[in-house]
């Protein structure tokens, strides 16, 4: 039986609508940099060039440069790819489960709080595998299904530790790092809750193969 894309198509536009700016805050500046630190400084020998998938305003492409790591970011957001432009990144507007690259283009892929927001989380992982080169490294961050930001418009996949790696099984990555990250929030009313989001860092195994119409 045929797949009709026209609904696909229509229900990707209708999420799009809920995609919003995300300005650089001192904690997302502040925890970015731990997981830079943690897995990235450490091999960037080994990163000729990388893709920021949901790259924001820019707090990671900033160290990457820093790291003098050639790095595309990739967004749905224009007023994010506008800002990232005007500070001299090279910014593409995408969908991360649809990247126009060629395949293995990347060593590294780094998606931080980005896979939440895909409807088809599994998929997109395979496009992730599809752009980095063999024994490429992925950085993966998402919160925990019981995170504060649970009810976001745009978070549509929040699955428990478990669930999470049989993607990464599934979609031909081994676990080379795990971390668990923990950021305070203060409400408005005085309040402060702890968030937790899972840090994945991942090597991908092999490629996924496919036929292509």
């Amino acid at each position: 039986m045929p797949r009709n894309w026209n609904y696909i198509e229509g229900y990707l536009d209708r999420l799009g609508s809920e995609v919003y700016a995300e300005p650089i805050t001192k904690n997302h500046r502040a925890i970015t940099r731990r997981a830079f630190n943690r897995y990235v400084v450490p091999n960037k020998d080994n990163f000729r060039l990388a893709l920021d998938i949901g790259c924001g305003q820019g707090v990671a492409l900033e160290l990457f440069r820093g790291q003098g790591i050639p790095v595309i970011g990739v967004t749905l957001g224009e007023e994010d790819a506008r800002v990232c432009r005007q500070r001299g990144y090279d910014v593409r507007i995408g969908d991360q489960s649809f990247l126009e690259f060629p395949d293995a283009h990347f060593d590294l892929v780094w998606s931080r709080h980005c896979l939440e927001h895909s409807p088809m989380p599994l998929l997109t992982l395979f496009e992730y595998n599809r752009v980095l080169r063999d024994g490429g490294f992925l950085y993966v961050e998402v919160p925990q299904p019981d995170s504060v930001h649970i009810e976001n418009p745009n978070h549509y996949s929040l699955f428990a530790d478990r669930g999470w790696r049989n993607l990464f099984k599934r979609a031909k990555f081994d676990i080379a790092g795990y971390n668990v990250w923990t950021l305070s929030y203060r409400w408005p009313s005085g309040v402060v809750m702890d968030d937790y989001y899972y840090a994945y860092w991942l090597r991908k195994k092999e490629s996924i193969r496919v036929a292509t119409k």
